[in-house]
């Protein structure tokens, strides 16, 4: 659904189908928070249901930041540089490893293997993350970013923007809605909870179909040792 058409729905839950009592911007901020509470549950499945990649960052020779992360980067999936083999691996800014590159004088692009990085700051949607990057190169690199985005705030004008959670949510949102609207009618001014016992069951329903995201193979764990042990 439209926004406009999960609040019009919401509206008819609260028998109240033109503004009065609960004005157009307020139940569009309770929208926009149930969809921030479902992103960030559905991100914790690992499934890609959020995805984005960024072909323009840069590692500006002599620089131990990338330049161009987009503000929307909320994790960070992987990095590559793009046309070479080198690996890009975690590690946290203080760490020795991380520390000694840091160090370390510039090194070649082609003599260049294995980058660490270190990711700082608040990230999406409040602007975007610092990541430190050792050894230094001496010439400029071209570096793929593959990220988790976070998902813009929906709006009703100019644009009515589409529910963009997946898995027929729209029941649940039109739940949250409803629960939080209805606490301004509540003497302790919590969520209702009938309604709120509604949108965590939609939750649960949601989560539990899109994960996994295939049928064509189940989901296994691989056990620490058993590229090693002999079949």
């Amino acid at each position: 659904m439209l926004a406009s058409a999960l609040i019009a729905h919401a509206r008819r839950h609260l028998v109240e189908p033109a503004a009065f009592y609960w004005t157009q911007d307020e139940l569009l901020q309770h929208l926009n928070l149930g969809v921030k509470d479902l992103w960030r549950a559905i991100c914790d499945n690992f499934q890609d249901y959020f995805f984005a990649i960024d072909e323009t960052v840069t590692m500006t020779a002599g620089a131990l930041t990338l330049g161009n992360v987009p503000a929307n980067v909320a994790k960070v999936e992987a990095l590559e540089a793009i046309g070479r083999h080198v690996l890009f691996s975690p590690r946290g800014y203080a760490h020795h490893e991380m520390a000694a590159a840091r160090a370390a004088a510039g090194v070649e692009p082609d003599a260049l293997r294995q980058v660490f990085y270190a990711i700082t700051g608040a990230g999406g949607p409040i602007g975007a993350p610092t990541i430190h990057v050792a050894p230094k190169t001496t010439a400029d690199l071209t570096v793929r970013l593959i990220y988790l985005p976070t998902v813009p705030a929906l709006t009703l004008t100019p644009t009515d923007s589409p529910n963009p959670i997946p898995g027929e949510s729209d029941d649940a949102l039109l739940n949250w809605i409803v629960a939080h609207a209805l606490a301004r009618e509540r003497e302790d001014r919590k969520p209702d909870p009938d309604w709120l016992t509604k949108y965590a069951t939609e939750k649960a329903n949601i989560l539990t179909f899109l994960t996994p995201r295939q049928n064509d193979e189940p989901d296994v764990v691989e056990g620490l040792h058993e590229p090693w042990i002999a079949s």
